[in-house]
Parts: structure tokens; C-alpha cells; sequence
């Protein structure tokens, strides 16, 4: 599972994930790329993780191979 995935069945809007964590949309939006987007710092991962506990840090910092 991704971070997008998680966040968006709970019906969390990317702004709505932020708050909860004390950043910006931009770092939400930065993490859930595919290509190109930065992963949370280790402080973050842990806080999605338990924000999120279907989460695992390995889902959080694997990129997902182009088909």
C-alpha cells in the first residue's frame, strides 16, 4: 500500500494528512509522487506509520518499478 492509497480511504484530503503531521501539502503531495518525489524523513515515516498502521516503513520509502 502507498501513502495516497491509505490516506484517501480514510477520506483524507493531502491538506488534511498535513495538519495531522505539521507540514506542508506540498511535502503530502512531494511523498506520494511516482517519479521524481521525495520520501518523509525518518521522523515523518514513523508518525504516517502510526497515523496509518496498514502502513509499514518499507511501503513508505519502496518506489514502485515503471511497467
Amino acid at each position: 500500500m502507498d501513502i495516497a492509497t491509505a490516506r484517501k480511504a480514510r477520506q483524507w484530503t493531502q491538506e488534511d494528512l498535513a495538519i495531522r503531521l505539521g507540514v506542508s501539502r506540498g511535502a503530502v503531495a512531494q511523498w506520494e509522487m511516482e517519479e521524481g518525489g521525495t520520501r518523509p524523513d525518518p521522523n515523518n515515516a514513523m508518525r504516517l506509520v502510526e497515523l496509518m498502521p496498514e502502513l509499514t516503513l518499507a511501503d513508505i520509502y519502496r518506489r514502485k518499478r515503471a511497467a
